[in-house]
């Protein structure tokens, strides 16, 4: 135990930049940014794995005042960005949900989401639930550490560059969004014209 506290020791601006990029990452992808799960636990598991990650990454980044500021800034937006696009999946089935609500009567009912406190549509909340609990039962959060972990290798501490191509990715990332909710819709849609 004291050696890892003699590594964070020297390493904290790393482990700092790793917390950043986590908490980002966990509160805002579908599974750890629910509103179920208190803060605390939140803080405290992005600190544990954290921790975990500083003490195994291997990384050169060079640290000075106003290169630090820079690089909180570029690890808090691959955090955000990771989260963003797992959530961007989940909102596929709201998506789905509205599609089938319009159809079978129920276009302007909406229910209250507990997780995320907006109102949804009645079924797009029953098939968020059910592809919640299917990514629960096939160990999907554990995808989401994977991720985490295999973000490193990909974007290393200080390599994000945030331009247009990244822009064109989200954009292009809402926009299959619709395309796979309306595909997913359309065999319950069909199904209901006969």
């Amino acid at each position: 135990m004291n050696g890892v506290i003699e590594i964070m020791l020297k390493n904290y601006e790393i482990f700092l930049l790793v917390l950043i990029r986590t908490s980002g990452i966990f509160f805002i992808s579908p599974f750890f940014s629910s509103q179920n799960v208190p803060n605390t636990i939140k803080i405290g598991f992005s600190m544990m794995i954290s921790l975990l990650l500083a003490v195994v990454l291997d990384t050169d980044a060079n640290f000075t005042n106003t290169g630090f500021m820079l690089l909180v800034f570029k690890e808090l937006m691959v955090g955000v960005i990771i989260g963003f696009i797992g959530y961007v999946f989940s909102a596929t089935f709201y998506i789905m949900g509205q599609i089938i609500d319009m159809k079978i009567g129920f276009g302007m009912v909406n229910v209250m989401d507990p997780q995320h406190r907006i109102q949804v549509p009645i079924m797009g909340n029953f098939y968020y639930i059910l592809a919640f609990l299917i990514l629960l039962s096939i160990n999907g959060h554990h995808s989401i550490i994977n991720a985490l972990v295999d973000s490193y290798e990909f974007i290393p501490i200080g390599e994000f560059i945030f331009n247009r191509d990244i822009m064109d990715v989200l954009v292009n990332l809402l926009s299959e969004t619709f395309i796979i909710g309306f595909r997913l819709s359309i065999p319950v849609v069909a199904i209901i014209f006969l």
